[in-house]
C-alpha cells in the first residue's frame, strides 16, 4: 500500500483512491460515454446544495457500460479492491468519492 505522509493509517485510503481512479480511467477509455455518467454535473451540484442546507444527500449512482466489465483489467481492479478492502466493499457500495458504483449485489 502507498502512504502519503509516511503514516500507516494513510495507506488504505490512498491505495483505495488510486484503484478507484484507475477503474474510472479504464471505464472512460473503454467507452467515452462513461465520462458523462461520471461527471453528472447536475446531480453532483444538487448533492452539494443539499449538504449546504444541512441535509444528507442520497448516494449518486454511477453505472458504467457493460463494455467496461468485459475488460480484463476491470475485473482485476475489482478483485484488488475487494481483497484489500473487504469490509468497506461488502457492507457498503459507497466509493471513496462518495459515489455508489455499479449494481447492488444481493
Amino acid at each position: 500500500m502507498a502512504t502519503g505522509s509516511g503514516l500507516p493509517e494513510d495507506g488504505e485510503a490512498i491505495t483505495r483512491r488510486a484503484l478507484e481512479a484507475a477503474k474510472t480511467c479504464l471505464a472512460i477509455k473503454a467507452d467515452p460515454a462513461n465520462l458523462d455518467a461520471w461527471l453528472s454535473a447536475e446531480k453532483r451540484l444538487a448533492r452539494w446544495q443539499q449538504r449546504g442546507q444541512g441535509e444528507i444527500p442520497k448516494n449518486l449512482q454511477v453505472s458504467y457500460s457493460d463494455s467496461v466489465k468485459k475488460e480484463p483489467l476491470y475485473a482485476e481492479l475489482q478483485s484488488q479492491i475487494g481483497a484489500l478492502f473487504p469490509t468497506s466493499r461488502s457492507t457498503s457500495r459507497r466509493s471513496t468519492f462518495g459515489v455508489t458504483v455499479g449494481k447492488k449485489r444481493n
